[in-house]
């Protein structure tokens, strides 16, 4: 079972990406001396990029594009799983085809990637058995605005004055406990 928190921005910087690479226009003709470039989640960065030694992550990915798409079209492949960004991928000019060239972003076959700027929150304790609250720390500065427990919405609990909370603290209170 998943505890997540998400943060607005990061969401709408996914929800972006998302769309580009779900996009159902007509495809780009690529050429025979297409590049493809494959990433999963068992992936390591330092390998080569092909289907047999993925990268891991999108950043190194996009990379690897920048270094060829001047002089070849190229398919980012994404292996099925979750694909975890700290912070928004940003994709300029530099990332598209250039010189005629095209480059397309899509999962593999039969792969259902899941791009996410969720953090995992763990280490969950009973703070109100009677009230079924719970609290776990989250790291500083996160501004959260929703908290996902077993794949639903929860509501957050309020922030108690007098409680020692610290603001990488919050509360969520919800029917059962977090697994």
């Amino acid at each position: 079972m998943k505890h997540i928190l998400s943060t607005l921005p990061v969401c709408v910087a996914l929800t972006l990406i998302a769309a580009c690479i779900a996009t159902s226009a007509a495809p780009a003709k690529m050429d025979k001396g297409a590049v493809i470039i494959a990433v999963s989640p068992q992936g390591r960065d330092s390998a080569a990029g092909t289907p047999d030694a993925p990268f891991l992550t999108l950043e190194r990915a996009q990379t690897a594009v920048r270094a060829v798409n001047a002089d070849h079209d190229v398919t980012v492949e994404l292996a099925d799983g979750i694909y975890r960004l700290m912070k928004p991928l940003v994709f300029t000019a530099f990332d598209g085809g250039r010189n005629g060239h095209h480059v397309r972003w899509t999962a593999a076959e039969s792969a259902h990637p899941v791009i996410s700027g969720a953090i995992p929150v763990t280490g969950w304790k009973l703070f109100d058995r009677q009230r079924q609250i719970y609290v776990a720390d989250t790291p500083i500065g996160l501004d959260s605005r929703q908290l996902w427990v077993n794949d639903a919405l929860a509501p957050l609990g309020a922030v108690v004055n007098a409680l020692p909370i610290t603001p990488a603290s919050i509360l969520a209170a919800f029917a059962g406990r977090p697994r």
